[in-house]
């Protein structure tokens, strides 16, 4: 299972409850009869209890959104309704379902009211007064995207944001960046590098100060022989990208956020990354060295 899938599936489950506060200590209770409720055209049935255990171990893997019922909101005044999350563990406890949860970003009434339609809640089964789990159809990530511009809390469910930078001098690099890209875009993750994001007649230094300006989980530098030469003479757009990169570095010496590549036999490093920890991309051992890279981005 790949670290990012989360943001891949094309599932997701959608857990509401009437209890004030069921969404803040990291477990709750639904009753085994209120499991699929509202669950239509797709491969989780409801009534088929002999499935149930099995089912549930399926549903891990995809994001939850748990919600408080709409009057459980109104009567306390709540200024959350919901929160998207994670099911860590769950498991059938006589006529009752434990669910360990794990949470993360809020959603307010007035967001999930925007997103309503695309989380097929109220269009067919119980709407948001009814205690149940449900599995719907759809990328929950993709539903938040479509509606992002009119949420409250844009920051609700960002993918993580990925910029790589490189020089343009050796194909095989260029090679390594175009399939590095590929992979992540298909783990869900945004990916800015100047290939994909720069047009003709577009600034390349406004580009680079995307760095500065933007908010980027990762950077990953390609440290091949070319990048060296040129951030140690600070020449073309990779010395631009340098420079703003070092004064991160130097201003954050606890971060976690750029990280080189070691991509060909060279295992030097730029001098504002000596002592970094870097990580390596070859075509030799990709399988293995795509999944260290993933799980510094998703841990």
């Amino acid at each position: 299972m790949r670290y990012g899938n989360k943001y891949i599936q094309s599932l997701f489950n959608l857990i509401i409850t009437n209890e004030n506060g069921a969404w803040k200590n990291g477990v709750c209770l639904i009753k085994l009869d209120r499991f699929l409720e509202s669950t239509h055209g797709n491969e989780f049935i409801k009534g088929n209890t002999s499935l149930y255990g099995k089912y549930l171990e399926q549903l891990k893997q995809y994001p939850c959104l748990f919600l408080y019922e709409k009057d459980t909101v109104d009567h306390y005044n709540l200024p959350t309704m919901g929160y998207l999350g994670l099911i860590k563990e769950c498991f059938i406890e006589n006529d009752k379902i434990v669910i360990h949860y794990e949470t993360s970003d809020e959603l307010s009434k007035e967001d999930i009211l925007t997103l309503q339609d695309g989380l097929q809640i109220g269009l067919r089964g119980y709407g948001f007064n009814r205690t149940h789990w449900a599995v719907k159809n759809g990328n929950i990530y993709n539903i938040i995207d479509s509606r992002r511009p009119m949420l409250e809390n844009q920051n609700i469910g960002a993918r993580p944001k990925v910029f790589l930078s490189y020089s343009w001098e050796f194909s095989e690099t260029k090679d390594k960046v175009r399939k590095l890209a590929t992979v992540l875009k298909d783990e869900g993750i945004e990916v800015i590098y100047d290939e994909t994001h720069v047009r003709p007649g577009q600034s390349l230094n406004f580009f680079m100060e995307r760095i500065d300006r933007d908010n980027h989980n990762k950077v990953f530098i390609f440290c091949d022989s070319s990048y060296l030469e040129k951030t140690k003479f600070r020449s073309g757009g990779v010395g631009k990208e340098a420079q703003l990169l070092s004064d991160y570095v130097y201003n954050n010496p606890e971060q976690t956020k750029v990280v080189p590549l070691f991509v060909d036999n060279n295992t030097c490093l730029p001098s504002f990354l000596k002592g970094v920890f870097a990580l390596h991309l070859s075509f030799e051992n990709w399988s293995n060295d795509i999944e260290d890279i993933l799980y510094d981005i998703f841990r």
